[in-house]
């Protein structure tokens, strides 16, 4: 049986066919040949982004192994005019079932320490502290939580809310909980945070500190800053110190740390 070349079938009659085509088959048509994927790709983008879809922007990111890639291709979905707030659903395990819960782009970006793509995304309109997920975290908090300085730095430089209410914590208690001292160093000496700060459980960013990779090294730096080394935390009505707390959790070189500092 003679085969068919992509090239010889006129545009006007691939058009019709594409336009009356599944998604799949679309994708499918626009790499038969370099001028089919030249004239089809931007119309799947465009569709992608009509249908609202957008699954052109969340699969890019959530598979992305190249970030050159996912930003050209990001640049297909900006000119397709794509609106990077939209959220899309993904779903989470929560007391043995899926629950539902909506993320933006730089939600996703952000999780996953995608510095560049976050800083398309924020060039692009992207809302920096977007849609909250479902533990009410916006991206710079999801970004710190991960010990993503670079790019926790990126979104707090470009204005990113510092603090959670809803959360109960501020930037510089996830901080100090990751040991991002580049960060802890920029929300005191740039941005004024108050190192002595509780959270709603009256935990200090000296308390977070012992949840770091080196506590040691966030307490020596907490120190320079002057925190107050015996300020004791209210959580579930106990008043224990960080001393206290390094102690009882065998956490010694913490603790040495926190004496060198002046603990009681």
């Amino acid at each position: 049986m003679k085969s068919i070349h992509a090239e010889s079938i006129s545009l006007d009659v691939a058009w019709h066919v594409f336009n009356h085509s599944e998604l799949h088959d679309q994708s499918v048509f626009a790499q038969c040949s370099r001028t089919w994927h030249s004239f089809f790709n931007p119309k799947l983008y465009r569709n992608d982004v009509k249908t609202g879809k957008y699954s052109a922007v969340f699969n890019t990111i959530a598979n992305c192994r190249d970030t050159r890639v996912a930003l050209a291709t990001l640049r297909h979905t900006l000119q397709a005019g794509a609106d990077y707030n939209r959220s899309a659903t993904m779903y989470m395990t929560e007391s043995h079932r899926y629950s539902p819960f909506h993320v933006t782009a730089l939600y996703l970006a952000s999780s996953k320490g995608y510095a560049d793509i976050v800083s398309f995304l924020l060039d692009h309109g992207a809302d920096i502290d977007g849609v909250p997920d479902c533990r009410l975290r916006t991206p710079v908090f999801l970004s710190l939580l991960s010990g993503d300085a670079k790019t926790s730095m990126i979104l707090l430089r470009r204005g990113a809310r510092l603090e959670s209410s809803e959360f109960g914590i501020n930037a510089l208690h996830q901080a100090a909980a990751a040991g991002l001292t580049e960060v802890i160093t920029y929300l005191v000496d740039e941005k004024g945070m108050e190192v002595n700060d509780a959270d709603n459980n009256g935990d200090t960013p000296l308390i977070h500190s012992l949840l770091s990779p080196s506590p040691e090294t966030v307490i020596d730096q907490l120190a320079q800053f002057g925190v107050d080394v015996n300020q004791p935390t209210t959580i579930d009505t106990w008043r224990m110190t960080a001393l206290s707390m390094a102690c009882e959790d065998g956490m010694f070189s913490a603790a040495l740390a926190l004496l060198k500092a002046g603990a009681d």
